[in-house]
């Protein structure tokens, strides 16, 4: 997953209205070369609290755009399997990769687009029902905008069962909810151990309170008691990341506002750790794919 800091990449896409129900609006341009769909949304026996309401499996090599408003009572699981995509969530611009997962939210503006480029595939699952609010505080998702599932297995098997429900002689509402939470647990489970969860955030405190400092990860993982390709399995599960990564994310996205405050290059790269601006500059180009003289500029102008 890559963190952009520019949204003007969405600014000039249009599409047409293509669909507007009380659950969201939503506009699109471009369309899938190749694409399997299992909709429910007119199944008249639903669950109320949630259910899954849709899921398909998508190739593209040409451009696909899409943007959704008044997004109630949805949430949408992106997930990729090959290639990439761009996502704008609110305010934050992603880059996905095979293997991340994104969540857009309920209540959210959300956009996604497809460059033509390498070629992608894409998981599509939208959960509707009056308690996803609830049910996603509860399974503490509602803070989450991505997460990394190695294993694409579980969304092909739920892509066949669904497939198969239409079929059944019998109601399906059970069925359709028991698949909502599979996708809520499959979610919850992803980023997180439970087990070292508390010292998987106390490491990535510890990271973020060392931002001046040269830090050694074998060291980190010895006060933690743990050998590092064990903490480096722990914290990618939790954050999705490394924890090398992490920390050093962390020092350009605190350069970034510090820049947005009107701070010099130096002394930005100074403030979050980097003895040399031209490694800060380097680093912070590859991160967020502007340098940071163009950011400092763009965001004073």
């Amino acid at each position: 997953m890559k963190f952009l800091c520019d949204s003007t990449l969405f600014d000039a896409e249009t599409g047409r209205c293509w669909k507007s129900t009380d659950s969201f609006t939503g506009y699109g341009n471009g369309y899938p070369e190749k694409i399997v769909i299992h909709n429910f949304e007119d199944l008249e026996d639903k669950p109320k609290l949630l259910y899954l309401e849709h899921i398909q499996y998508a190739e593209m090599h040409r451009k696909y755009y899409q943007r959704r408003t008044r997004q109630n009572n949805l949430l949408s699981v992106m997930f990729i399997c090959r290639g990439e995509m761009y996502f704008h969530c609110e305010e934050d611009v992603l880059l996905a990769e095979a293997g991340d997962c994104v969540l857009l939210k309920p209540h959210c503006r959300n956009d996604f687009l497809y460059l033509p480029g390498k070629k992608c595939a894409a998981f599509e699952i939208i959960l509707n029902g009056s308690g996803l609010d609830g049910i996603l505080q509860l399974y503490r998702l509602e803070q989450m905008l991505w997460c990394r599932i190695p294993d694409r297995r579980p969304f092909f098997d739920l892509l066949k069962r669904a497939g198969k429900l239409r079929s059944l002689r019998e109601p399906i509402a059970h069925r359709l909810a028991g698949c909502a939470l599979e996708v809520i647990q499959l979610l919850s489970q992803a980023g997180a151990d439970r087990s070292s969860q508390s010292s998987i955030a106390q490491i990535r405190d510890e990271l973020e309170s060392r931002l001046h400092e040269k830090v050694n990860m074998g060291e980190i993982a010895r006060k933690y008691s743990l050998c590092l390709p064990v903490l480096n399995r722990r914290f990618r599960e939790t954050f999705g990341t490394t924890p090398y990564r992490y920390w050093k994310q962390f020092r350009l996205k605190r350069g970034a506002e510090l820049l947005n405050r009107g701070l010099l290059i130096k002394e930005a790269a100074g403030m979050v750790g980097y003895e040399n601006p031209k490694s800060f500059s380097a680093e912070f180009r590859r991160f967020y794919g502007i340098s940071p003289q163009a950011y400092r500029e763009n965001n004073l102008a």
